[in-house]
Order: structure tokens, then C-alpha cells, then sequence
């Protein structure tokens, strides 16, 4: 099992506090189980959880007491130690862009994870559909940070100026915590927004004009399967009205934690389409329609 060192103990403070009964009761929230004030999990549950990563086994999570601070503590070590085995920090994800994922698992807002250098793969490629624990198949939308003004950037224009190009692409998340366990915004984060693996296909430049702004809202990702059938149509703009949104609020979320987007940066903005079980055997396509310059499209088959 994979262990981080654990943290040298806080000193012990006591107090001469006279008992009473309204004491007692702050005893009591404090301690009974359920209840505890919230914490950032221990090291040791943290490698179990990177561990069942690893080797593709369920793990139990963190229970219904995890808060979201506390959750993207946890992801931060845990990222720690997976990437170990993956490789650097490439870019970041984007979960719950919708209401409806937000209501769904319980959080106020989208949330983020980090996406490590292994876990990219090109088009064509073939895919084991038990490639994790609870593995699922996501049309997605990714694009890629020109330069570092892009987290002084305010508008949807001022972001396109920062950015480098759309590229279609695939995310294959992995839901590793045990079924039956809580399932929550909180504990999906702890476990880095379920990042498992994407597929990248090929991409178009990024105007820094009003005109691709507007067309990124309107563009639709088409999902075609290998028979020809379309799967699913989904505009941009079911990612916060405009995907640029989804990347403005990523970078002042990451502002907020003392983090910036890096020139080279890969980031996926968003769920664009139903996500689904993968389909052993099956081939899919995923295209972006109507943005400017081009339709990128990526390519994905399943194994039997």
C-alpha cells in the first residue's frame, strides 16, 4: 500500500473548563460519529484510496461527513501520490459544469480535478472497456492555455485571446468509490473528479473574435456510434451558457487556492453529451460542428 508520511502531532492544550450542561452538549457534537468537525481525511485512508486507484479496486471513500474544503485537500495528496505513477500535472478537468449535476451530487458549483501526463491518449486508440473499477464513457470538449494572461482574463473574448486550440476530445472518468458508499459532490472531488483517462483527437486555432466566441456556444458535439446512428447533439452552450464561462470560472477557482493555468495547459471543460458505460466492441466518433476553421473530430474503440 502506498503511505505519505503523516504529520508530526499537534501539542496538547489543556483548559480547566468547569463542566456543565451546555458543555457536555459541545462535547457530544464533537464526538459522535457522523458528526465530527470536519478534517481534511488521514494519510493513511487517502493511500488506501490511491492504492484502489492504482490497482483498479473499489474503495469506500470518505462517508457523508466530507465537506468540499476538505475534500480537495484530500484530492491534493492524493494527486500527489498517483502522479507518482502518471506522471506531471498536464491540465485540469471540470466536473458538475451544469445545474443538474450540481443539484444531483449536492455542490454549488463546478468543481475541479487535475489531469496527469499518462492519462492522455490519442485518437484511434483501442480501449479495455474494464479499464477501471466503475469505468464510463464522456464526450467532453478540452482546449489548451496559450499563455498565462489567460487567469487575468474576465470576458469569454479576453479568454480566447489566451488560448491555443479546441480539440475534440474523449474522457473515460472512473468512479472507484464502492457502490452502496456515499456518493456525493464531496467525496467525487476527494477522489480527483473521477480522472481515470481521456482521448485526444484533432483541433482547431482559437479566433480571438466575437464571432468564435458566439460560435463556441452554438457549436454542437455530435457523437456518432459505428453503424452511422447519432448518439447525441449537445450545444456549447450547455456548459454555463459558453464553454469559455466553464474555463473563466476554473481559473478564478484555482486563483483562489494560489494556483494559476500554465501556457500548455490541457482543459476539459465539460461533460458534452450523456456520460454512459462504455460498449464493449463498439467504435464512436465524436465531432465538433459549426465553430470556425475546421471540425475536429476524435475516434474511440472498445474492445469486446
Amino acid at each position: 500500500m502506498i503511505r505519505v508520511p503523516t504529520p508530526l502531532p499537534r501539542p496538547v492544550v489543556r483548559f480547566r473548563v468547569p463542566f456543565s450542561a451546555a458543555l457536555l452538549t459541545v462535547l457530544a457534537v464533537f464526538f459522535v460519529p457522523g458528526v465530527l468537525l470536519a478534517a481534511c481525511p488521514s494519510d493513511d485512508l487517502i493511500a488506501a484510496t490511491a492504492d484502489g486507484f492504482l490497482n483498479k479496486k473499489a474503495v469506500p471513500g470518505y462517508g457523508p461527513g466530507l465537506t468540499v474544503e476538505d475534500a480537495y485537500c484530500a484530492q491534493g495528496k492524493y494527486v500527489a501520490l498517483i502522479g507518482k505513477h502518471l506522471g506531471p500535472r498536464i491540465g485540469y478537468k471540470i466536473a458538475f459544469a451544469g445545474k443538474r449535476a450540481q443539484e444531483q451530487f449536492g455542490v454549488s458549483e463546478p468543481a475541479r480535478g487535475v489531469l496527469l501526463r499518462s492519462m492522455i491518449l490519442s485518437s484511434g486508440v483501442t480501449v479495455d472497456p474494464k479499464f477501471g473499477v466503475r469505468g464510463l464513457f464522456e464526450p467532453d470538449l478540452l482546449v489548451t492555455i496559450k499563455d498565462s494572461g489567460i487567469n487575468q482574463a474576465a470576458t469569454p473574448l479576453e479568454a480566447a485571446r489566451h488560448l491555443d486550440q479546441v480539440v475534440a476530445f474523449y474522457e473515460l472518468p472512473d468512479v472507484i468509490i464502492a457502490e452502496g458508499q456515499t456518493l456525493n459532490g464531496a467525496n467525487i472531488i476527494a477522489i480527483n473528479t473521477g480522472a481515470r483517462s481521456g482521448v485526444t483527437g484533432t483541433g482547431v486555432k482559437v479566433q480571438p473574435t466575437q464571432e468564435f466566441v458566439d460560435a463556441f456556444a452554438r457549436m454542437e458535439a455530435v457523437l456518432i456510434d459505428d453503424s452511422g446512428k447519432e448518439r447525441s447533439r449537445t450545444k456549447g452552450e450547455s456548459l454555463m451558457g459558453n464553454p469559455l464561462n466553464a474555463l473563466l470560472w476554473l481559473a478564478g477557482n484555482l486563483k483562489k487556492s494560489g494556483l494559476e493555468l500554465r501556457p500548455g495547459d490541457m482543459i476539459s471543460l465539460g461533460a458534452m453529451g450523456a456520460i454512459v458505460p462504455p460498449e464493449p466492441g463498439r467504435s464512436f466518433t465524436l465531432r465538433y460542428e459549426g465553430l470556425p476553421g475546421g471540425t475536429p473530430e476524435v475516434v474511440v474503440t472498445f474492445t469486446k
